[in-house]
């Protein structure tokens, strides 16, 4: 099974205030994404922050809040700017976790918020151009167009870069877990891919990792169960299974991948068990087979 979406789901941490202090954090990140796009990946593992008082969560809001005045403050000075800051928060505002996603930060919740940076940067070149009224190149807008035509250069350059890494579904994973090392669905993912190619060792490997990273992934689980079950490892195989049924009890697969191992190693009493288990969980199943 493979794992990523943005779907809707309860709080993290299951607090709305663990949710947002981490949210400031991870806004901040943004903001520094849309000037230095390094350390990307295709899922974040960001920590929860527990307090208003921890420091990152503090050193965020200050940012943050500096940000909103100086827009309000330059309002009228420089309305471009306000607009830009503006722009920023009403694109990711859907995106804040104020109505809870499973993805606490994505890199394309930004796409919309770079089309405010593009337009900021076009006016600070125009500005440039018209400081004096002359409407003529000067010395400030030369050195401001080589800055904005280098920068563009080297986004064109790391794009082509990072379009390599979207080339296949292993090559996409391997990048994620090697800059969010602990990333649950990353992991998930990688040993997915390794699977996929033949090498059961190497996903078994990325699958103890999600196993340990993850929270209660019965999917993580259920995968290493399946592993240990092709490798005739019987023994650990039950266990993951076991334990897949344990955090996960309501998932018919969870009883019938029990149940399979079971019946397997001779026990078809107990496996009888988890099957009737597992149709009980579906009523659909219950009906056809019953």
């Amino acid at each position: 099974m493979v794992l990523g979406k943005t779907a809707q789901q309860g709080y993290h941490g299951d607090s709305f205030f663990i949710t947002m202090y981490t949210m400031c954090r991870v806004f901040v990140t943004y903001l520094r994404q849309l000037f230095v796009p390094t350390g990307l990946a295709v899922n974040y593992a960001v920590p929860l922050s527990e307090s208003l008082f921890e420091v990152r969560v503090l050193v965020s809001l200050a940012l943050l809040g500096a940000l909103v005045v100086s827009a309000v403050l330059l309002f009228k000075r420089v309305p471009l700017y306000s607009f830009c800051v503006g722009w920023f928060f009403i694109t990711l505002a859907p995106v804040s976790n104020v109505i809870p996603l499973q993805s606490l930060q994505n890199d394309r919740f930004l796409y919309m918020t770079t089309v405010g940076l593009a337009i900021g940067l076009a006016g600070l070149y125009a500005w440039s151009m018209d400081r004096k009224g002359t409407g003529k190149v000067n010395r400030v807008s030369i050195v401001l167009g080589v800055i904005l035509g280098s920068a563009v250069v080297v986004g064109m350059l790391m794009t082509f870069v990072r379009n390599r890494v979207w080339q296949d579904n292993f090559s996409l994973w391997s990048a994620a877990v090697k800059v969010q090392p602990n990333s649950f669905i990353a992991r998930t993912n990688l040993g997915k891919g390794y699977e996929e190619r033949g090498d059961l060792e190497k996903a078994i490997k990325e699958w103890k990792v999600a196993l340990e990273v993850g929270d209660r992934p019965y999917v993580t689980a259920n995968n290493l169960a399946v592993a240990y079950l092709r490798q005739s490892r019987y023994r650990e195989a039950e266990e993951m299974a076991r334990l897949a049924v344990e955090y996960a009890p309501e998932k018919y697969m969870t009883h019938f991948l029990l149940g399979n191992i079971l019946n397997d190693t001779g026990r078809t009493r107990e496996a009888q068990v988890e099957y009737q288990t597992a149709l009980g969980t579906r009523g659909d199943l219950r009906q056809k087979y019953t």
